[in-house]
């Protein structure tokens, strides 16, 4: 990938060395300037020079690497009074649920980030949240080991319709079947790692997959119905039936410095025949399912750093023995369109490029945003139905990013 293309400072004009020949006007007396006009005078340049310097300064800090647009319209939700852990949007996008610490689920509506209903049936973390497809249901789960299945129905919104034990330990994610009649959940921190597949309203048994070693950190369901993607903390992604537990296919990250790299987020292509995740080398990688194999490893977080550190040199040297970090890519979506994928990780960047060419389109950093926007290590994204914008959550804040 080339970043070559940066905006270069305009060149200027040059001036003629002679002097125009007009003839010279007979000077008035000047005006005596008096201390207080003075000072008054050096107070305005200060304030001119000031906002001239910081306007550039922003220009130079929101160029982006390969010129991509820098994002720059949110709406920015902070209702939860402690840490954020998972957010959803509803099938028509007008709300989102938002879940963490403080034990509650919060409705809002996405347009204006205006609260319209706390759930408050858990009695411990709120690690995971998935809205029905049909719109009418969320399940919520976490550290109180239960899935809670409720009504977002105007009218029946907070009615809990079923609450499921079955999961053995923290439920630390959840996907819904496409025709809202299943839902997948999986656990992290037990001693067998499970997967559960069960009817959402009644919470019968359907299957039980075993395949992982490590906590579950994302589920996927095909737009099919039939496939389930899972990520977990073993370094493996792993394609199985939903209904029988069969294991399909299985992709195992590699190792760097003698550790396994961790999958941390998994995404389903919009025609079903590849996935993508997001792992603790810093990279996006996408497997074909029918293939069986990898077939790209995209590096554009570590690009896109790299690139970041170059253009802010200035900046980096102002904090001596700064510590250089090396990405881990938190989280991955696919867009409805199959076209772009959007990517975050762990210092915060949020990054829009090409499938097919991997060039960076787009981008959101918190490096870079207004402070009251900034967006640090991202744990969850989402693209909206119409892929106009970007759900984005964080520990401190649920972001919706507008794409211009």
């Amino acid at each position: 990938m080339s970043y070559s293309n940066y905006p270069q400072p305009y060149p200027g004009s040059s001036y003629p060395s002679a002097q125009p020949a007009f003839p010279r006007r007979k000077r008035t007396p000047r005006r005596k300037i008096t201390l207080g006009t003075g000072l008054a005078i050096i107070v305005l340049l200060g304030f001119v020079i000031y906002m001239v310097f910081n306007s550039l300064t922003a220009m130079i800090r929101l160029w982006g690497p390969n010129t991509a647009a820098f994002g720059s319209s949110y709406i920015t939700y902070a209702g939860h009074t402690s840490d954020i852990f998972a957010a959803a949007w509803s099938p028509d996008n007008k709300y989102v649920a938002s879940a963490g610490a403080d034990k509650t689920v919060q409705v809002w509506d996405a347009s204006n980030g205006h609260l319209i209903y706390t759930y408050k049936g858990h009695t411990a973390f709120v690690r995971a949240l998935a809205w029905s497809p049909n719109g009418k249901y969320l399940a919520s789960g976490g550290q109180d080991k239960t899935v809670q299945v409720w009504s977002v129905e105007q009218g029946k919104i907070g009615q809990r319709l079923l609450t499921y034990t079955g999961n053995p330990w923290i439920v630390s994610s959840l996907a819904w079947s496409p025709d809202s009649q299943y839902i997948a959940s999986g656990d992290e921190a037990s001693t067998t790692i499970e997967i559960q597949v069960w009817r959402a309203l009644s919470g019968e048994l359907i299957s039980t997959y075993k395949g992982h070693s490590g906590s579950i950190n994302g589920l996927s369901w095909s737009s099919k119905g039939n496939l389930i993607a899972s990520a977990d903390e073993d370094g493996t992604v792993q394609i199985w039936n939903a209904l029988t537990g069969k294991n399909t296919v299985r992709f195992q990250y590699g190792q760097e410095k003698g550790k396994t790299m961790i999958a941390n987020a998994i995404s389903w292509s919009p025609d079903n025949t590849l996935v993508a995740s997001a792992g603790g080398d810093g990279n996006i990688r996408i497997w074909d399912v029918a293939a069986q194999k990898e077939v790209r490893n995209i590096t554009i977080h570590h690009s896109y750093q790299d690139d970041y550190d170059k253009i802010n040199a200035w900046d980096n040297n102002k904090s001596k023995g700064r510590v250089r970090i090396s990405p881990d890519t938190n989280a991955v979506s696919w867009s409805h369109d199959g076209k772009r994928i959007v990517s975050g990780d762990n210092q915060g960047a949020v990054l829009i490029w090409d499938v097919n060419s991997g060039k960076l389109l787009m981008y959101s950093d918190g490096r870079e945003a207004p402070r009251d926007r900034n967006i640090n290590s991202i744990t969850c994204l989402a693209w909206s139905q119409d892929d106009r914008s970007i759900l984005i959550t964080n520990v401190s804040k649920v972001v919706i990013w507008k794409l211009p």
